[in-house]
């Protein structure tokens, strides 16, 4: 039977129904149940036409399932009393599904009265699970539909969730201000090092004292997800306006609205916005940023505000979450201490309320997290004067609910020079008393950054940045980027507790990393590999049960959840990315680790040729080339040496000579280059007379020369400062800046010069000779730009 006639069949059948008694049983049923009756809070038309709707699509569900399991041209009439009897009855246990976010419909009790009365059997594959399924899509894209109804049935659950509450909550405590102060200051006041490092430091060191506040973009970035998980997640629930069929010429106007948005101190947009979205990936210090605004209030003898702290991730896991609202939550349950809600809500009316809810990455649950962003945007809506700040990690966010809520976005920038150092001051003044010991560790550390980009690179993230203090005070920092991520791994790992989970001692930091070798692995090898730096919690429990199995542990199922538990909870490598996913907390440990797992294969089998065949492979995927180099940091001098021979014999202009520039980023990564100086010499010859002067092989007109081959020449300017700095190429560069046809290769020439030998004393004059006397434009604005960034407290 079609479709049209299964709704001819239900049409007849509900008109049979007995309406009269399906709402007197409603009725009854909301009486018993008080507030756990959400059709009862609306109107008594409402109610009845969303009672009779729901019913409508279960019958339809119910003919559907019936149908297909037998001819119900047959199968009507012999159910079709029964059935109609079953609606008469049932309709409470069927309605009571009819909710915003309906997704689990458990019809067991309906299945169960079908049985007991006595009905005729229904057929033995009848599926009663899908028949839930079905019923629950049906009434989702119902209230979707209806944006009237949808904010009726939100404005019922608020009401619903409130009258529970005050139920189950009992009187209010009080508006114990002073006690309030004391329990915030405990939770915001020290750093939790306890997770980096067990034994770095035998004293707390207070947030406060080491806060250097971050810049951040005015914007919200555009999420660089893979196609295929943004339509995992999407079909999942997870994403509503994100869409894996978003123009390209879309995503490039986002990606370049955000990338021109202006950069300003972060404390700034929140001192000038009254809801702000901050935005960051992992340790990039947005619970810190929180932190300190609350400890501003603390230090404050008198204040006339009320900071109103909620940590979402303990919000979604409190028993209660599904019935408190989280307006409720602020004032009755948040972050563990309670407070009057009169009170909390006479300053959240007055405006002397601010509200800082941390974590809405944390909010798994998509419903639940719809839920959140919709009462967040109703709470700024209510109390049009009361500031507010949400933070979240940027994978997995959608910028559109809050933002046509009034919010603005600010997305945290990673630490420039000035606040990499002045962290570093405040932080050893601090965590070393002796003044000596201070003065050496400062200069220690500074000259690793000033010697290693690597470093640099990882000093921007202020989470990764504190790890390095902290490996600093043991040990010089290692100059090469590997035995760098292998210590910074180690200090993660080192307080990580893995054999309490899985109930043994001899779980060691070797166990620890073969682990996160082979989850790296398998991430590398899924679908979006080193693109989406993703797992699903099912792939990451079957690798960790893999790896118990084989190091013969008892119920590998059970431990592996608790490692996961572990992973997530008390070790920084990994962590939550929504969505049920996982990410390393930093994309350079998938690519350390990744590369590792490559290392070891080769350790193991002696043989150099599958590694070869990577190289091969994957030298056009620039995704790929972290990944390769630091392959390269790991075999010896001589294997990096043909693993660079055999980038240097592709043909790479079709490419805009990715195999050069990948080459020598190989290069760079050789600790001892004297063994490899022949091929060294090569290449540097091959980027002098070749790179510098790449041409794309198809005609292009002398207007678009910078877009076609600008890039792959200011690119190969960069990696001969980078990869040969010494007295050679600061001689070179001088001359190129000075003397050089090409305008492009000029302009690069003075950038690097500027940046990479600012304290040169022949790099200024050369700078204000190119500002003043260059025959081009650019070479001149370059000039002038590098002369404002790096001179701009210069009298002249």
């Amino acid at each position: 039977m079609d479709p049209l006639s299964i709704s001819a069949a239900t049409t007849t059948l509900l008109a049979l129904v007995d309406w009269k008694k399906v709402m007197k049983g409603l009725a009854s049923d909301a009486a018993g149940k008080g507030a756990k009756r959400l059709l009862s809070k609306l109107k008594p038309d409402e109610s009845g036409k969303a009672a009779k709707q729901a019913l409508t699509f279960f019958v339809q569900e119910f003919l559907a399932e019936l149908e297909d399991k037998t001819p119900l041209s047959s199968a009507v009439p012999g159910y079709h009393d029964q059935l109609k009897h079953l609606i008469e009855n049932a309709a409470p246990e069927i309605t009571e599904w009819f909710q915003p976010e309906t997704k689990d419909v458990d019809l067991g009790p309906v299945q169960r009265m079908w049985s007991g009365l006595g009905y005729d059997p229904l057929p033995e594959d009848f599926d009663w699970t899908l028949v839930a399924k079905n019923y629950a899509r049906d009434i989702r894209k119902y209230v979707k539909d209806d944006s009237a109804l949808r904010e009726r049935l939100n404005t019922a659950l608020q009401e619903q969730r409130t009258e529970l509450l005050t139920r189950i909550a009992g009187p209010d405590p009080g508006f114990d201000l002073s006690g309030y102060r004391t329990f915030l200051r405990g939770e915001c006041g020290q750093m939790q090092l306890s997770v980096m490092h067990k034994t770095a430091y035998n004293r707390q060191i207070e947030l406060w004292s080491v806060f250097v506040p971050q810049s951040a973009r005015a914007s919200a970035p555009v999420a660089e997800i893979p196609r295929e998980i943004v339509r995992q997640l999407r079909q999942e629930g997870h994403l509503t306006k994100t869409s894996e069929n978003t123009a390209d010429e879309e995503i490039t106007r986002l990606r370049d609205s955000y990338q021109s948005s202006p950069i300003r101190p972060v404390l700034e947009i929140l001192e000038r916005e009254r809801l702000v979205v901050v935005l960051g990936d992992p340790g990039s210090g947005k619970t810190s940023l929180v932190k300190n605004c609350i400890h501003e209030w603390l230090a404050e003898p008198v204040s006339d505000t009320l900071p109103l702290w909620v940590e979402l991730k303990k919000y979604a896991q409190a028993p209660l979450h599904g019935n408190m609202p989280l307006q409720t939550y602020l004032g009755s349950a948040s972050s563990g201490y309670a407070l009057d809600a009169n009170r909390v809500q006479q300053h959240l009316q007055s405006g002397r309320a601010l509200i800082y809810i941390d974590g809405l990455d944390e909010i798994f649950d998509p419903a639940l997290r719809s839920s959140v962003v919709g009462q967040i945007a109703g709470i700024a809506a209510r109390y049009s004067t009361a500031k507010i700040v949400v933070t979240s990690r940027i994978i997995g966010y959608e910028p559109e609910n809050l933002r046509n809520a009034g919010f603005a976005h600010a997305t945290l920038e990673d630490f420039d020079d000035p606040q990499v150092l002045e962290f570093l001051h405040k932080w050893h003044a601090v965590a070393e008393d002796d003044a000596k010991e201070r003065a050496r560790l400062q200069t220690q550390i500074e000259r690793a950054l000033k010697d290693s980009r690597a470093i640099r690179a990882l000093a921007g993230n202020p989470l990764l940045l504190t790890m390095m203090a902290i490996l600093n005070r043991n040990q010089e920092l290692p100059r090469d980027r590997v035995e760098l991520y292998k210590e910074a791994s180690r200090v993660l790992l080192h307080d990580w507790d893995a054999h309490r989970a899985v109930g043994v001692d001899n779980f060691g930091r070797h166990e620890k990393e073969t682990l996160l070798r082979e989850l790296a692995g398998a991430m590398q090898q899924a679908p979006s590999g080193l693109a989406g730096n993703l797992i699903e919690r099912n792939a990451l429990l079957q690798t960790c049960r893999k790896f118990l199995t084989g190091l013969d542990f008892t119920d590998p199922h059970g431990k592996a959840q608790l490692l996961v538990q572990q992973l997530t909870e008390r070790n920084f490598i990994l962590c939550p990315a929504g969505a049920d996913r996982f990410s390393f907390v930093h994309r350079t440990f998938l690519e350390y680790f990744c590369a590792d797992w490559f290392y070891e294969r080769l350790r193991e089998s002696l043989d150099f040729e599958p590694l070869k065949t990577v190289f091969r492979e994957r030298w056009k995927d620039e995704k790929w080339h972290e990944v390769l180099r630091l392959i390269a940091g790991m075999v010896t001098e001589k294997q990096a040496e043909e693993l660079i021979l055999l980038l240097m014999e592709q043909d790479g202009r079709h490419e805009k000579l990715a195999n050069l520039m990948l080459a020598a980023g190989c290069l760079s990564e050789v600790r001892n280059r004297k063994v490899v100086e022949k091929t060294n010499d090569v290449l540097r010859r091959r980027f002098v007379e070749q790179a510098i002067r790449y041409g794309p092989p198809y005609y292009y007109e002398l207007y678009e020369e910078f877009s076609e081959a600008g890039p792959t020449r200011v690119k190969a300017i960069g990696l001969i400062a980078f990869v040969w700095r010494g007295p050679k190429t600061r001689t070179w560069l001088r001359s190129t800046a000075e003397r050089d046809y090409d305008w492009i290769v000029r302009m690069a020439a003075v950038q690097e010069l500027a940046r990479g030998w600012k304290d040169d004393p022949e790099t200024l004059p050369i700078l204000k000779d190119r500002a003043r006397s260059d025959a081009d434009n650019d070479v001149r604005m370059a000039a002038v730009q590098e002369l404002a960034r790096g001179w701009k407290d210069d009298p002249e």
